[in-house]
């Protein structure tokens, strides 16, 4: 009879309290950004030159953005909770190749849930926050800080900051939609739990891996 293949192990109640609070934290300052976001940013149909309330709005999405770069507390929270990123990426690689190569067992919520979280944060979440993100923060900041957009009146400076704004509502939206998924995927990894051996063994179901007709201590 061929070796038995392991489970992979289970996700216990207190990874998942510890998970789902890193995920919320994330998601919460997603929203907040895309909720100023949308607040500021004025519709696609809108036309220069703008009224005064839309001009103060996106001013104050700039000093918003000011601060969120400098801010002293959320900054240093996320930056603490980047700490075991290295050791939460390699977790993610494993988990994947023993999902690819058959190395562990597991359902296949939990296998599936394994697979679309590390390539969300290898392949989606990482690429758009440097190559999207940060400069479309950077560019928004620069297009309509008072010092420029504020003393300027010549409509090309007003619609570098019109479209700042646009791009980075539509990255906001997208990182909250990323968050959410990560959410998701902690969620339906504790939901995709094996149930223990003996368990399995008590209901009288055949063992994952296991030959048909033969005990595991054939």
């Amino acid at each position: 009879m061929s070796a038995v293949v392991k489970s992979k192990p289970n996700i216990a109640p207190n990874e998942l309290a510890v998970a789902c609070t890193i995920n919320s934290f994330f998601t919460i300052v997603s929203l907040v950004e895309f909720s100023a976001d949308s607040w500021a940013t004025p519709d696609l149909s809108a036309t220069v030159p703008l009224e005064a309330e839309a001009r103060s709005r996106l001013q104050f999405l700039a000093q918003f953005y000011q601060w969120r770069a400098d801010d002293p507390i959320i900054g240093k929270i996320m930056m603490g909770l980047l700490v075991p990123l290295p050791f939460l990426l390699v977790a993610f690689v494993t988990a994947v190749l023993q999902t690819l190569f058959g190395w562990r067992r597991a359902s296949r919520t939990r296998h599936v849930a394994d697979v679309l979280q590390a390539f969300t944060l290898f392949f989606v979440i990482l690429p758009t926050v440097v190559k999207e993100l940060v400069p479309a923060q950077d560019g928004l900041v620069a297009s309509c800080a008072a010092a420029t957009y504020g003393s300027s009146p010549r409509r090309s400076v007003e619609w570098k900051c019109l479209e700042s704004s646009f791009t980075l509502l539509w990255v906001h939206k997208k990182m909250l939609f990323f968050n959410m998924a990560m959410f998701a995927y902690d969620v339906a990894k504790f939901a995709g739990n094996m149930p223990p051996p003996e368990a399995t063994l008590a209901s009288g179901t055949k063992m994952p891996g296991e030959m048909p007709g033969k005990s595991k201590n054939a």
